[in-house]
């Protein structure tokens, strides 16, 4: 496909022709012709030029994104690769065996207990800096361990070769912000509505125009899990740790962005993006339906309505409607899908609508609608940049060595903090009863 750049040049040739042709005051029936096809051809190449220059702003923001490095709390590469080789299995065996922390341990322990204390938390365990969670994060060495099978005389060697599967990680991508290494209470503040003008004859009184203002709270939920691991397995392999810790946090950061898109709100649960009101809803059916570009675009449009900034705009989906897309046209017999399958019809991949679109499996697929029970998958759109993911303080990790003694077992538990808020819901909306089958 050409560049931006390529077809903006070859646009201006027509418009050329076009402010040449029309600046005559008579045209033979040829040069008639010519301006018409001059015209015609600035129009295709007009919106060409549109879709150009989003796919390149698409491709500049992912290109961005796997470009883009965490350097935690300023940390250097090589305090980075240092921080790399921080063991969590030689922090509970210390805890187990009541020893104190030495060595790297110590050194990281201590720095995140003063960022605890300097934000006022208190924790009952190990407590884990944000910066020491990304590192550690950032770990994906292969590990093995080794167990005697098959009798006395074969080994069967473990090799580490893969890990559990998660929902896909899209808000950094979708633009959502980020805020971390919050302690307090947080009020998002702002202007619910804007100053307001009006017209006035030359000495009437103007309306009153004050604009109002509006708050967005972030508090804390707490979001943890725990894991018990047999004494035994940890002396066998103490590599087995940084897996654990890695699994771990993977499956909070899952749990976080399935409830910003659906948190309910209840039993500790953050109100998602779903729940949140005043976002904008657009519905197929009385039972559902599948899902059109009319509906689409219905979507999109009201957003616009409700003064959106539709270049932001970017479409959140689940691979069930994302192969629902796929196979959908546009209009009977047109051949070009609503998401295009590769290019073909000289469409554009991973686009609804030329808006980037990102898929994951954190998107509901059991809705109700009318008679369509636990069948409906959602459809979100929005201006991301409009909410905010807040993470209170790094993760508190405790080893309880007492609860499971006497299975010979230890149990991990971390707790995280977290919360999220959609400072302009109105510039959000979703389809919630689109059917896939």
């Amino acid at each position: 496909m050409k560049t931006s750049k390529q077809l903006i040049e070859e646009r201006s040739t027509f418009t050329a022709k076009i402010a040449e042709l029309s600046a005559k005051e008579t045209l033979t029936d040829a040069e008639q012709t010519e301006l018409r096809n001059a015209m015609t051809s600035e129009e295709k190449l007009h919106g060409e030029v549109e879709l150009a220059l989003q796919l390149e702003k698409r491709n500049a923001e992912q290109a961005a994104l796997e470009a883009r490095k965490m350097s935690p709390n300023g940390k250097s590469d090589s305090e980075k690769k240092e921080m790399r080789n921080f063991s969590f299995g030689n922090v509970i065996n210390s805890l187990i065996e009541n020893k104190p922390l030495s060595g790297l341990e110590k050194e990281l322990a201590d720095e995140s207990m003063k960022e605890a204390r300097s934000k006022g938390f208190t924790t009952s365990g190990i407590y884990l800096s944000e910066s020491v969670m990304n590192v550690v994060n950032e770990k994906r060495a292969m590990s093995a361990g080794s167990a005697t099978g098959g009798g006395n005389t074969i080994q069967t060697d473990k090799n580490w070769a893969f890990d559990a599967l998660y929902a896909k990680r899209v808000l950094q991508a979708l633009g959502v912000i980020f805020e971390t290494n919050l302690s307090n209470n947080v009020d998002l503040t702002g202007f619910g509505t804007g100053a307001t003008s009006s017209w006035g004859t030359e000495t009437a009184e103007l309306a009153d125009g004050s604009p109002t203002t509006a708050y967005r709270p972030l508090t804390p939920h707490r979001l943890g899990t725990y894991i018990p691991m047999s004494k035994q397995l940890l002396i066998q392999n103490p590599q087995l740790e940084g897996r654990v810790l890695t699994t771990l946090m993977e499956s909070i950061y899952a749990t976080v962005e399935a409830a910003y898109i659906n948190g309910t709100d209840a039993d500790g649960q953050p109100l998602g993006l779903l729940g949140t009101p005043n976002i904008q809803n657009v519905a197929i059916g009385t039972n559902g339906d599948a899902p059109t570009l009319p509906k689409m675009l219905e979507l999109v449009q009201k957003l616009g309505t409700a003064n959106a900034t539709v270049e932001n705009l970017k479409f959140l989906i689940n691979p069930k409607v994302e192969a629902k897309l796929k196979q959908t046209e546009i209009g009977s017999g047109s051949g070009a899908m609503i998401m295009s399958y590769q290019n073909y019809f000289t469409g554009t991949p991973g686009v609804i609508d030329g808006k980037i679109t990102a898929i994951t499996s954190n998107v509901p697929s059991n809705l109700d609608k009318g008679s369509s029970t636990g069948v409906c998958s959602a459809i979100i759109c929005g201006d991301f940049q409009k909410s905010v993911l807040a993470q209170f303080g790094g993760m508190d990790v405790t080893i309880d060595p007492y609860t499971l003694a006497r299975t010979g077992q230890v149990r991990i538990v971390a707790n995280t903090f977290w919360d999220m808020a959609f400072t302009k819901p109105e510039v959000f909306g979703a389809i919630l009863d689109a059917t896939t089958t």
